[in-house]
């Protein structure tokens, strides 16, 4: 018999009473405490979830203000893949090749309005892009209603959060007016030099007309005294070579006179060529006729302009101008 079967059954009751209620009290305590810890885990729950809607609202304010200046923005912004593949472009962008919507562009390869001769220069420029670069290139377009424009485009690598290259940021705009200006400013430079030529010819009249005198003068005294001569019958033929060849002399000289001035007033376009130097300083020492100035040793080392030794500067030949000078890049 044990002490349970001793006790009274009243006792028994309370104390099984007692046990039960100790249990439903430590129950009570270990759900309370779940309970402030849910509500504690409830509690910050909310308040991430609060900072992630605020970040998150930010997050939409910061993209719709950005996308809002890039759509005002005058000039083309796009983005384009590394294979050439427009992702996005504003309306500006749009308006530049001639799209009517998005759905013309995006998604099609920018080489559809990138003139042909100019693909391989796109494609080194896109290179170094998504080598990480920045680069200023021009280029001649071709767009989607057919019409020739010149485009400069700025161009940058974009980045996500881990710094890999994943586009290029490209911000183009329409050049062809200043195309237009420096070819129309370069017309213009090529007629007023040649307008100065001519002014420049009326004060070389007398000169010209002196230096054309000589060479006149000799092929006339030459040819008379052959004719002297012969109507002498005292002059065999063999004796008229030597007089009859400075005549030849004389109308080359003449000729090369009228060339040359021909040449100075002649209205044609610049061409850019390597010269010689030596060539070009005995012609202007021919066509002056100058006199008491150092010989131009017929053998001397030709000197010719950095283009033409191979260097990294350029020779230029203004032929339709008759001037030439070495500019170093």
């Amino acid at each position: 018999m044990n002490a349970a079967d001793m006790l009274p059954a009243s006792d028994t009751l309370w104390l099984a009473l007692v046990v039960l209620g100790g249990s439903l009290a430590a129950s009570l305590i270990f759900l309370g405490v779940l309970l402030g810890r849910l509500r504690e885990t409830e509690r910050r729950l909310d308040e991430k979830e609060s900072r992630h809607e605020t970040v998150l609202d930010r997050l939409q304010e910061n993209e719709f203000r950005l996308r809002t200046i890039i759509e005002s923005e005058p000039e083309c912004v796009k983005l384009q893949a590394e294979d050439g593949t427009v992702l996005e472009i504003n309306p500006a962008g749009l308006r530049l090749v001639d799209a009517n919507q998005p759905a013309d562009i995006i998604g099609r390869k920018i080489f559809s309005v990138v003139a042909p001769e100019y693909f391989d220069i796109y494609r080194e420029n896109m290179r170094r892009v998504f080598a990480g670069e920045a680069v200023v290139y021009e280029f001649r377009a071709i767009t989607l209603k057919n019409r020739v424009a010149w485009m400069e485009t700025h161009a940058a690598p974009l980045r996500d959060a881990r710094g890999n290259i994943y586009a290029l940021l490209g911000i183009t705009r329409d050049i062809t007016e200043h195309k237009q200006a420096e070819e129309q400013a370069r017309r213009h430079q090529t007629e007023l030099a040649r307008v100065a030529r001519l002014s420049t010819m009326g004060e070389m009249a007398t000169g010209i007309a002196h230096e054309l005198n000589q060479p006149l003068s000799a092929i006339a005294n030459f040819s008379r005294g052959c004719i002297r001569r012969l109507r002498s019958g005292g002059m065999s033929p063999q004796e008229l070579i030597v007089p009859l060849e400075e005549v030849c002399e004389q109308a080359e000289r003449a000729g090369d006179i009228l060339r040359h001035v021909r040449d100075f007033v002649r209205k044609r376009e610049p061409r850019l060529k390597s010269l010689d130097v030596n060539q070009i300083v005995r012609a202007v020492v021919k066509f002056h006729g100058a006199r008491g100035t150092p010989p131009v040793h017929p053998r001397a080392p030709e000197s010719r302009s950095p283009a033409a030794q191979g260097g990294g500067g350029r020779h230029h030949d203004r032929t339709g101008d008759r001037e030439s000078c070495t500019q170093r890049d």
